[in-house]
């Protein structure tokens, strides 16, 4: 069971940089992790290229992998993101008091199969990938469970927002439209 739990993180780590790799070389995005920018223990993932970070962008991953017939699960139960209610707090107090904006980019891959460890986990895995940039604020659309945690699906966002959307590399973006104004420059 440790070692499913291991497999697990690590698959979930080396996919996340990959999605991260992937929003950095196809959008006007860069990555905190390539950065000089120290923003006082806050390090959300990624923020506008070639600038000082004015919008600052957390990005909630999860992958879909293709199964046999016999165990196919429905794509509806991989629609759906984990929210840390620290996470939240502690962002959205820093990008108050330093006139940043927050937003999400909610991430869906589409993959052959179920990763393990193993498996050698790079770009050439995903197959494609739903990308959905909202703002901050969505996370007040679930209630918090006891632990903190918020979980907020594809389905509740569709109902709040509007998309623009547009097909990019590999895949489909769509932005809440009450923000393409602020964000739609990153996406280009």
């Amino acid at each position: 069971m440790i070692n499913d739990m291991l497999d697990s993180s690590f698959v979930k780590s080396r996919i996340e940089t990959v999605h991260l790799d992937y929003l950095c070389n196809n959008f006007n995005l860069q990555s905190f992790l390539n950065s000089d920018f120290q923003l006082n223990g806050i390090k959300p993932d990624l923020f506008g290229k070639g600038e000082s970070p004015t919008c600052l962008f957390e990005l909630k991953s999860r992958i879909y992998p293709k199964q046999s017939k016999a165990k196919k699960k429905q794509i509806s139960q991989f629609e759906w993101w984990h929210l840390d209610g620290d996470q939240i707090r502690n962002y959205g107090e820093f990008g108050k008091n330093n006139e940043l904006e927050l937003f999400w980019i909610f991430l869906l891959g589409h993959i052959e199969k179920q990763l393990t460890a193993y498996d050698n986990i790079n770009e050439d895995i995903i197959e494609h990938r739903d990308l959905f940039v909202v703002p901050w604020c969505a996370y007040e659309l679930v209630v918090p469970v006891e632990s903190g945690m918020r979980y907020i699906g594809l389905s509740r966002l569709r109902r709040e927002y509007n998309f623009l959307e547009r097909e990019v590399n590999k895949g489909k973006l769509s932005i809440a439209d009450n923000i393409v104004d602020k964000v739609d420059k990153y996406f280009i």
